[in-house]
């Protein structure tokens, strides 16, 4: 069974790649993908960086969203 994904403008995916919440993920891609965009984000913190991490971090969940990995990963975001 499949979670939903927070949309694209759902602030949780902001809050992430800016480091306002912090969580431990267990899918690969997205701890290397957030490890990248955080130091992307530090060098340049404007508004536009942010938004298109956030939409990269929130399509790699999107596209892996049947692994069991992404799954647990999702269901710390949810709560």
């Amino acid at each position: 069974m499949s979670l939903k994904i927070p949309s694209e403008t759902d602030p949780v995916w902001r809050n992430i790649v800016t480091g306002k919440v912090k969580y431990q993920f267990d899918f690969v891609a997205a701890k290397i993908l957030l490890g990248h965009l955080m130091v992307k984000i530090s060098h340049n913190p404007s508004p536009e960086i942010i938004d298109a991490g956030a939409r990269e971090l929130r399509e790699v969940f999107a596209r892996n969203v049947r692994m069991p990995s992404v799954q647990r990963d999702l269901k710390k975001i949810l709560g």
